[in-house]
């Protein structure tokens, strides 16, 4: 038989079986239907036999609600898994290929598709014209997880968390990454794929070659020497150049680069960049030597273009602009002045005059607005493969960790309000709001010296009310229930990052195959030892420099937050001296408000000292982590992150008024566009070249996703540390998070330049903070139910003191005097001088007062020993510690029980790990058996056989 040749149409056919085998790359899959799936029909073969039919494509058709769909699927996404759940599905498929195989009572058959059965047009074929194929199945993994993928796009609620979202099946095919294919059918419609590619300004001026990155730099710096010399290298490096001026300002000059096919291949192997091969290729020496080994349909998308611009940057990072040791990369060329901007391009506009439902999207970030930025599909899943393709998996991992932990708060929110709730309902039969409301004979002592009045007990009625909304029966559950609500979360998050990790690729990246930082390179270019892994020759910083730069760098942590301790303790100092001057004002406005005054004016004067320390923070941490010289990026990263959290969270009260501020830099960047329009006029509209629109947008912060995790940390602190004072915290959480999620996803899709993609394998350092901060919150919680709230005191008092002390009874009748027994006795007149109200109090009775009431336990003035502990305060203090002992430990013992019990991987995980991990040690072994055998053939062939040979 001839050789069989793909035409690339398309051919619609009904096949009805119960197995079927799929050949993709070399690699053959078996998948069984099941019987409940097969239909009686004379002219397929009878009940007890099997049609076995092989498929040879990669390419498919769906056909949704009308809608056709074509996707093409990478090799590597196909998966065989026994354990695969049967959806009770039925599936439609437009299947590309040009020839099956049927295997019926053991012998073959190879058909050759007919001509006649082909259409070349994309609608479907008329029923008597085609031959129709429909499968019918529940267990092909791969085409129904497509078919999921495809309704969240097309408003359905499923979750986008599938590998096959790498490629660029979403997209209309008008707007793929050029390929001979469309070029034919570009080319017919009159228009050329390179106008198209100049078209949309992501190409030179060829179409041919596309923009990997862009530098930016203005004529008039004064740093030209540094820029040419750092440009020639560039092109020593094999990089190409082509330069346009800015159409806004020609002082501002765009430098686009575009790294050809063998650079690519040179620096992909230098960074330990994975990407398929071919089947019975298990090693290679230098895998850029030997590209026919890789799996390669198109040189031009091979390399994605997050991958590109990794490399392109890989390689500026590492050019020298002016001769030393020091005098080398990008960042200090863009520190000096040398270049103001360096980016990546976005892959055009992220918004299309037509509807993504009819024409699908114009490119992937079109695609991000419409499905996850947008507004519109707040309640939606995050299609987390999108968004990991398009920026990268740090950035992927950072939207997956939200997702997740805005997940988690829903059973959080769901306690916390009830315990509120809770709190509500029974607010009218709390005995101890009720004896404070109905105490208008009780008169309390001033809260401070000299100017501040009598007042009656009963005018705290409402903070007694509110106060039992947040510190009732239900809180010390709640405070429990959030302690294994934090070991839960992290957790079952531990589990998640496994399945994304091993999705993406993760699992066993380490950081050796993490390029090393220039400036450590440099620092210890001289020192040189062997990598134990690799075997090559690396930079080595000695172990006491190491040491000395450690110690000098935690002294300096040591010392900062000494500073922001000493800046908490000047506004708590400030606050107990002002409210005694603001009571003493002339003005009534301020001497009655003396309270709202003080705290007005601290929270203004700690808000400046935030802002103002804040600056002196990221210096000094930023100046410590250099300091420190890091080996790699990640551990960099993890230093700067570690320093400013410590000092963030020292001032945890104050900061959420900072955090606040970081919508700023929408304000900022609307400001940018507006400007741009002033300057060109609104008469005319000039069509701007991607890289100026990406230019006039917003940098991502210069560290990275540092900001977006501090402040959802500081929100877990909050959430967690602070729940036993405030239950309503989780709910508030989760209702920021849902429009957290769309805002991030907003400013990086349309407000931010597109960042450099980078790979992770989980949130870093972070998880070590999220672990501490759940350690922590045990204790604080511990502390406030003990020692700030009513719980333990109350307890004290029913079942000691109170009408059912030793009778084993509780309730709100238990409670009835408890305010009066909490209240101890002052005499007016054993005031100093210095501390004497100046008021009597005969406001209240006419006469002037003798006694007051105060909050404690004490005995009264005219005891043996006056104002001495009494020994219900002995019994109290003695409960609230017990109390912190039994909760911390009964808690701690249960997040450690819990952390036992949930494995970190999830089983079905584990099973295909080691099924691969089984795998590959068979083809190894098959492969040294086969390269044995063949030397012994050789051997025999040339007449020098051995004995005793194997196998």
């Amino acid at each position: 038989m001839g050789k069989l040749t793909d035409s690339g149409q398309s051919l619609e056919v009904r096949l009805e079986f119960t197995r079927f085998r799929t050949v993709i790359g070399g690699q053959t899959r078996i998948y069984q239907i099941p019987d409940s799936h097969w239909r009686s029909d004379s002219n397929l073969p009878d009940s007890g036999q099997s049609l076995e039919v092989r498929l040879e494509f990669t390419r498919f058709r769906t056909v949704i609600g009308g809608q056709t769909r074509i996707y093409q699927i990478p090799d590597s996404h196909w998966r065989s898994d026994s354990n695969l759940p049967d959806s009770g599905q039925s599936l439609e498929v437009r299947l590309e290929f040009t020839r099956f195989r049927t295997v019926i009572g053991g012998r073959t058959r190879i058909y050759q598709i007919p001509d006649s059965h082909w259409r070349s047009d994309s609608n479907l074929p008329d029923s008597g014209q085609s031959l129709e194929v429909r499968l019918e199945f529940t267990r092909f993994r791969t085409v129904i997880g497509v078919a999921k993928d495809v309704n969240i796009l097309f408003d359905e609620l499923e979750a986008v968390n599938s590998p096959c979202k790498d490629d660029d099946s979403l997209l209309h095919p008008g707007n793929l990454t050029s390929t001979s294919e469309d070029a034919s059918r570009l080319e017919a419609g009159g228009e050329t794929v390179r106008d198209r590619n100049k078209a949309n300004g992501l190409y030179f001026r060829d179409g041919k070659c596309r923009i990997d990155y862009i530098l930016v730099y203005r004529k008039s710096s004064p740093q030209t020497e540094k820029r040419e010399v750092f440009e020639r290298n560039i092109r020593a490096e094999g990089l190409q150049m082509e330069k346009e001026s800015s159409l806004v300002n020609s002082d501002v000059i765009f430098v686009k680069l575009h790294a050809p096919w063998e650079v690519l291949g040179r620096y992909a192997e230098q960074m330990n960049v994975r990407m398929p091969f071919r089947r019975k290729i298990y090693y290679l020496p230098r895998r850029y030597k030997f590209m026919s080994s890789f799996i390669i349909h198109n040189k031009d998308t091979f390399f994605n273009n997050a991958t590109r611009s990794r490399i392109v940057h890989h390689i500026l990072q590492r050019i020298k602009y002016e001769e030393g040791k020091n005098k080398i990369g990008l960042n200090r060329l863009l520190t000096n002045g040398s270049y103001e901007a360096a980016f990546p391009l976005h892959e055009g506009s992220y918004r299309s005059k037509n509807s993504i439902k009819t024409h699908g999207a114009v490119n992937h970030r079109h695609l991000l607005y419409e499905c996850w930025a947008s507004w519109g599909v707040w309640y939606k899943y995050q299609p987390l493969d999108l968004v990991r393709r398009y920026f990268g998996e740090k950035i992927g991992l950072y939207f997956a960790w939200l997702g997740w932990y805005t997940g988690m708060l829903f059973p959080a929110a769901f306690i916390g309000l009830f315990v509120f709730l809770y709190g509500v309902t029974t607010l009218d039969h709390c005995q101890v709001s009720k004896e404070v409301c109905q105490a208008t004979d009780i008169i309390m002592c001033p809260v401070c010296d000299k100017y501040c009045p009598f007042m009656r007990l009963s005018d705290s009625c409402v903070y007694a009310k509110v106060t039992h909304l947040f510190d009732n029966g239900a809180t010390v559950f709640f405070a429990v229930f959030m302690a294994v609500w934090a070991t839960v979360f992290l957790e079952f998050w531990k589990r998640r990052r496994a399945v994304i990790a091993y999705d993406w690729d993760l699992i066993d990246w380490e950081e050796e195959e993490e390029e090393i930082r220039p400036q450590f390179e440099a620092k210890y270019s001289k020192k040189e030892r062997m990598n134990p892994i690799s075997g090559k020759p690396e930079p080595y910083q000695a172990f006491t420099d190491k040491c000395s730069r450690l110690i000098v760098s935690a002294s300096g942590i040591f010392f900062m937050i000494c500073v922001v301790i000493a800046a908490v303790f000047g506004i708590v100092i400030y606050r107990v001296v002002t409210v005694s001057t603001f009571a003493a004002f002339k003005w009534a406005l301020i001497r009655n408000n003396s309270q709202v005054a003080t705290t007005g004016t601290a929270v203004c004067i700690n808000f400046c000292i935030i802002m103002l320390l804040n600056v002196l923070y990221e210096k000094v941490a930023l100046l410590l982590t250099n300091l420190e010289q890091p080996r790699t990026e990640s551990e960099w990263e993890n230093s700067f992150t570690l320093k400013m959290f410590l000092f963030q969270f020292v001032n945890l009260n104050s900061s959420t008024f900072y955090i606040a501020f970081f919508l700023g830099r929408l304000i900022q960047n609307w400001w940018t566009r507006r400007k741009v329009r002033q300057e060109h006029g609104t008469e005319r509209k000039i069509n701007f070249p991607q890289w100026e629109k990406d230019y006039n947008l917003q940098p991502m912060n210069a560290y990275g996703l540092f900001d977006e995790y501090l402040e959802m940390i500081l929100q877990f602190g909050f959430t967690t540390i602070f729940v036993a004072a405030f239950p309503l915290a989780p709910l508030l959480a989760l209702l920021n998070n849902i429009i957290e999620i769309r805002l991030d996803a907003y400013k990086f899709v349309t407000q931010w330049r597109r960042p450099l993609a980078s790979r992770a394998k989980d949130i870093g350092i972070w998880y070590g903070i999220l672990e501490g901060i759940g350690i922590l919150s045990v204790i604080t919680n511990a502390f406030v139910i003990a020692i700030t709230s009513d719980f333990i005191p109350r307890l004290v008092y029913a079942y000691k003191y109170g009408p059912c002390a030793g009778q084993g009874e509780a309730g709100q009748k238990c409670m009835v005097g408890y305010v009066n027994a909490s209240l101890s006795v002052f005499r007016i007149s054993d005031f100093e001088n210095r501390s004497e109200p100046e008021s009597d109090g005969s406001e209240f009775s006419g006469t002037p007062l003798k006694y007051c009431r105060y909050r404690d336990y004490r005995d009264p003035p005219h005891s043996l020993a006056p104002y001495g502990y009494t020994l219900q305060f002995w019994h109290v203090l003695a409960a609230r510690l017990a109390f912190i002992i039994v909760f911390e430990h009964l808690v701690f013992c249960i997040k450690h029980l819990i952390s036992y019990l949930i494995p970190d991987l999830p089983k079905d995980l584990r099973d295909r790990m080691r099924r691969e991990k089984y795998l590959i040690q068979e083809m190894m072994y098959e492969a040294e058996l086969e390269r044995l055998q063949k030397e012994r053939k050789e051997r025999k062939k040339n007449g020098k056989a051995h004995h005793n040979e194997w196998p």
